[in-house]
């Protein structure tokens, strides 16, 4: 337990696979979504007693990842929080990663994202 490792302070990083939001159809079995699509928002439930950072990464756009800062949130429970992805990024796939700055402690809750399907198919 502790933010240091000896002197060294403790970094870490999770990063999630890629989904395309597709979601689950009623039988509970995931449900593909082939449409583009553009993440308006995410939304995290962490607290935090430094800053943290979001990374989101899209597939087969050739942009590389853009990093949001997420302010601390000392608290003992969860408390929302949300990121709005450059409005540029449209693509099936997309990617989000969490870290921490500095060796700070986190808990990330929960991560969801509010997406809006494009007309176009890939």
């Amino acid at each position: 337990g502790g933010d240091l490792d000896g002197i060294d302070q403790i970094d870490a990083r999770v990063q999630f696979g890629y989904t395309d939001f597709g979601g689950y159809g009623q039988d509970g079995m995931p449900k593909p979504s082939e449409p583009k699509k553009r993440v308006t928002d995410l939304w995290f439930g962490y607290h935090a007693d430094g800053t943290l950072s979001a990374t989101v990464e899209t597939y087969g756009q050739g942009y590389g990842p853009y990093t949001y800062s997420m302010a601390p949130r000392a608290a003992g429970q969860p408390r929302n929080s949300r990121i709005t992805p450059g409005r540029g990024l449209n693509a099936r796939y997309w990617r989000v990663g969490i870290e921490n700055t500095n060796g700070c402690a986190f808990e990330v809750h929960s991560l969801a994202a509010d997406v809006a399907a494009s007309t176009r198919r890939l």
